[in-house]
């Protein structure tokens, strides 16, 4: 998990130093694209995040 983990800091980093005032959509929006790019890696990796044996 280590490899997944440390791109994320540097995207939520990224993110609050950009940000002047916390804007809830654009936080919602951050964290969809970083959960879609989470999910999509451990799907490459063989592992299930939906929970179902597909």
């Amino acid at each position: 998990m280590f490899f997944v983990q440390r791109p994320i800091r540097v995207i939520w980093r990224w993110a609050a130093g950009e940000m002047t005032e916390p804007d809830p959509a654009r936080l919602a929006r951050l964290w969809a694209q970083t959960w879609l790019a989470m999910s999509d890696t451990l799907r490459h990796t063989g592992h299930s995040t939906s929970g179902g044996g597909a």
